[in-house]
């Protein structure tokens, strides 16, 4: 009740989207070193590299932060025991599915798709710049009713041996730290240490509040939180259905479409049908494309319709395919 308090984290929980599914791994990898500094049963090592290989694959190795952490754990807390949890055979089990899966796309589609990402990486860690601060405060104002309630045990606080609580704060404050260098900074990056601050407010609550408050009151601040989020939602919902009732009706879906670059799976939506990338181009008049940018005016190849785009301020250019037959003949 404490995670699902946060506003930003439930509203991206009910998206369609790689966050919850990345944050799900994580919580499974970090779970799986938990039951192996518990039970010391060698399986346990394996469960933590194969999901932090599948939140990898997920979204890109952020998580590897998270090694960092533990590491760091582990050295700073002297637990020597636990040095054999970053096991050779664990590394391959974590690199092994990513090897295979990134080899494969290699192959598919050669190294453009690998500078771009890299180009991307790249603009986001040194490009435009947001302030150093942007994550903590971005953290502390997901958790603000929960830090608020901390306020007036402030005294109480003090006195909390935070030794076994060392684990989720290394778990929380590197990632931190380190994403806070970055330049561009959104709020999903943070999601994944979320359960972990989640577990430590529920077990500092506990050590200073009753338990029935503690109970009562997460309860209560979800609740709320699920309102608010729901109201959010159903406003943006009525607000883009006659947008989108424009759109479809302004779709020229009994046309031959196609894409002549990424595929724009809302438009197959609308159109109740699967609308196919063009492959050949001396097949077409003309094809969709989406992008910020007129498309190229080419001989046989022209837009029909404009539309803005109701979610973003770019513009989508519809076109049309054409019969071989209604082709002028060649040169």
């Amino acid at each position: 009740m404490t995670l699902f308090s946060s506003y930003r984290f439930l509203s991206f929980a009910l998206r369609i989207d790689l966050e919850p599914l990345f944050v799900l791994f994580t919580t499974l990898s970090i779970y799986s070193f938990l039951k192996y500094e518990k039970e010391r049963k060698s399986y346990f090592i394996y469960l933590f590299f194969l999901f932090s290989s599948f939140a990898s694959l997920v979204r890109g190795p952020l998580n590897i932060l998270f090694f960092l952490s533990l590491f760091l754990y582990i050295v700073l807390n002297r637990k020597k025991e636990l040095f054999v949890f970053f096991k050779v055979q664990g590394l391959i089990i974590y690199l092994l599915p990513q090897a295979l899966w990134y080899g494969l796309a290699f192959l598919k589609f050669g190294e453009a798709p690998f500078k771009e990402f890299f180009l991307d990486l790249k603009s986001r860690s040194i490009g435009k710049s947001d302030p150093f601060y942007y994550y903590f405060l971005s953290l502390f104002l997901n958790f603000f009713p929960y830090f608020l309630l901390l306020l007036p045990k402030i005294k109480m606080l003090l006195k909390i041996n935070y030794k076994y609580l060392s684990l989720y704060l290394f778990l929380i404050f590197i990632p931190l730290l380190v994403l806070s260098f970055t330049g561009q900074k959104f709020d999903k990056y943070l999601f994944f240490i979320y359960p972990f601050v989640a577990i430590t407010f529920a077990k500092i609550f506990f050590a200073v509040y009753t338990e029935r408050f503690v109970i009562y009151a997460s309860f209560f601040l979800f609740i709320l939180n699920f309102l608010a989020v729901s109201i959010s939602y159903g406003y943006q919902i009525k607000s883009l259905k006659p947008k989108m009732l424009a759109l479809r009706d302004a779709l020229p879906c009994k046309q031959r479409l196609c894409f002549l670059d990424d595929s724009v799976y809302l438009f197959s939506i609308l159109c109740e049908k699967k609308i196919p990338k063009c492959v050949d181009k001396e097949d077409i008049n003309s094809a969709i494309m989406i992008s910020s940018f007129p498309c190229k005016i080419e001989e046989g190849k022209k837009t029909v319709l404009t539309l803005k785009d109701p979610y973003k301020e770019k513009y989508w250019y519809f076109c049309i395919r054409k019969d071989k037959a209604d082709l002028a003949p060649k040169d």
